[in-house]
């Protein structure tokens, strides 16, 4: 597991080194002085420990503008009042200071779960590579020449694959290519509209399936969502 550690405060980051590498290799740990710096890295990482009480270091900025959306986030603080702005979906809550030799463990051991429970996708977006959950991602698309990727709540990635088909080659079979400038995530899928060969997402959003897909899809998938 990949770990990045945004402190300034030298007597607390060592202290906190001592504790993490009696766990984790000392090569899979990258220290950064400030958010910048660990902004302009260029390397993906599992999970993110923010002091934050680093200088500039605020737990919504932070979030908002995480090069790596993805990356789970764990703070570190002083005191538990400065945590009431630190949230997002992929915060795992704090741990303080005062607590590092007890509960940092249970933090990242609950990261590992994760990982293994939740299949996660490195691909290619404008400047680097971005970790994504199979669960988060909706659909991928082209349009204008573009491709991006559609994610939950709305957000969406744009991605530097030259065709949908290099893309499939990289997802699971959980993925469907319904058309020629679509790939939808199964999952998400809520009705299937026999009739006019359309599927509907669980954010509304709703589909046209080509006929020779269609075909192939009747073939390799045995549904329980209701015909309309």
């Amino acid at each position: 597991m990949k770990l990045a550690i945004v402190c300034d405060h030298f007597v607390f980051l060592k202290k906190l080194l001592r504790v993490i590498e009696k766990e984790y290799s000392i090569a899979d740990i990258d220290v950064y002085e400030d958010l910048n710096g660990y902004q302009n890295c260029g390397r993906y990482h599992d999970a993110l420990l923010a002091d934050i009480d680093t200088i500039g270091l605020k737990g919504l900025k932070c979030i908002n503008s995480h090069p790596q959306p993805f990356t789970y986030i764990i703070y570190l603080a002083m005191n538990r009042n400065y945590m009431e702005d630190a949230y997002g979906v992929n915060v795992l809550g704090y741990v303080l200071k005062n607590q590092i030799e007890d509960k940092i463990y249970i933090k990242l051991q609950k990261i590992r779960n994760l990982m293994q429970i939740h299949k996660i996708y490195e691909l290619k977006s404008e400047r680097q590579l971005v970790r994504v959950p199979e669960y988060k991602m909706m659909y991928c698309y082209l349009e204008d020449g573009f491709m991006y990727l559609e994610l939950d709540h709305e957000k969406r990635i744009r991605l530097s694959y030259r065709t949908l088909i290099e893309l499939k080659n990289i997802l699971s079979s959980r993925f469907w290519r319904i058309n020629r400038n679509c790939i939808v995530n199964k999952d998400k899928i809520i009705a299937i509209d026999h009739a006019r060969h359309e599927i509907k997402l669980i954010n509304g959003h709703s589909f046209h399936v080509s006929r020779r897909e269609w075909v192939q899809f009747k073939k390799s998938n045995h549904t329980t969502l209701g015909e309309h």
